[in-house]
């Protein structure tokens, strides 16, 4: 994240003053993530904010992210905006309001039989390392809806995937290792893309590096339509910590069921049952009389039949 040198100190509570390049980081960090107008990260941006709108600012960023909500740029807070995260927005600026679940961008996939191609493959996973991890991290979602996802190596597809470093042409750039780590576009019909930062050690079934696996599953959660949660125990919460017993929270299944409906599961099968024996409710009796050299004779049958059942 670039620092620029906006001179001024804000007063905190009496007297406590806060070095003018933490303030300036946060204020980056708060203009990239939708809690300060997009012009504060502008080179020509020479304004003073007033203490409310950043106090007002960073209480927001407290808020949304389960912190005290002090208003001030104190040590828990920048810990947090030095986690590792994904570098999609978590709110719009001038939204106000968002409950403490799920949200919705907005848009959804019509279709449910999604395609996706990796056409740029990380620097340091093989590459079917990186098809089984982003295959695994697709199922994550379509085990909890109806959606189908399946990988095509050329021709127009759903979601294009890619793994980039620095200015890429899409978005903000990249920040290097251990900030952001990817972003993702919400469900479009002109550009739908998912790119993670190749500067990151992305690693598999390991808390070292970085998780792809699990990453990737926050990711397509946004190119499926979701935003950023602020249920901290949420795979769609904003910043990543490794999990080692991961899995969607019922925040992220109720998020995606509000956009695509709950999987239907298959009618179960019902296996053949083998031929059922001859019994009184299988037979019928029957009475014949016949007459042979003038004696008459009652003869008394049972005829029964087999039932199959398949």
């Amino acid at each position: 994240m670039e620092v620029r040198n906006i001179i001024f100190v804000l007063l905190l509570g009496a007297s406590s003053l806060v070095l003018a390049e933490d303030l300036t980081k946060a204020m980056m960090y708060l203009s990239e993530f939708g809690y300060l107008p997009p012009s504060v990260r502008n080179p020509s941006f020479d304004q003073l904010l007033s203490q409310e709108a950043l106090t007002d600012a960073i209480k927001e960023f407290q808020s949304f992210t389960g912190l005290n909500v002090t208003g001030k740029l104190d040590d828990e807070t920048k810990h947090t905006m030095n986690m590792p995260r994904c570098g999609v927005e978590d709110k719009s600026f001038r939204t106000k309001t968002r409950s403490k679940r799920y949200a919705r961008y907005g848009t959804k996939w019509s279709n449910k039989d999604l395609t996706y191609k990796i056409s740029k493959y990380p620097s340091r996973l093989s590459r079917s390392q990186t098809d089984s991890e982003l295959k695994k991290a697709f199922r994550v979602w379509s085990d909890v809806t109806p959606l189908t996802f399946k990988q095509r190596s050329s021709g127009p597809v759903t979601i294009e995937i890619r793994f980039e470093k620095g200015r890429h042409g899409h978005g903000n750039p990249f920040d290097g290792p251990g900030k952001v780590l990817a972003h993702a576009s919400f469900p479009s019909a002109e550009d739908s893309f998912v790119h993670f930062d190749d500067s990151e050690h992305w690693t598999v079934d390991s808390y070292r590096g970085t998780n792809l696996f699990q990453v990737a599953v926050h990711e397509f959660g946004h190119s499926l339509g979701l935003s950023h949660s602020e249920k901290k125990s949420a795979v769609m919460y904003p910043t990543h910590r490794y999990k080692p017993n991961f899995k969607l929270d019922d925040d992220d299944i109720a998020g995606i069921q509000s956009l695509y409906g709950k999987r239907r599961k298959p009618a179960p099968k019902k296996p053949a049952q083998p031929p059922k024996a001859p019994g009184d409710r299988n037979c019928k009796e029957e009475t014949v009389e016949k007459v042979i050299n003038n004696v008459r004779f009652t003869v008394k049958t049972k005829k029964c039949s087999w039932s199959y059942f398949l």
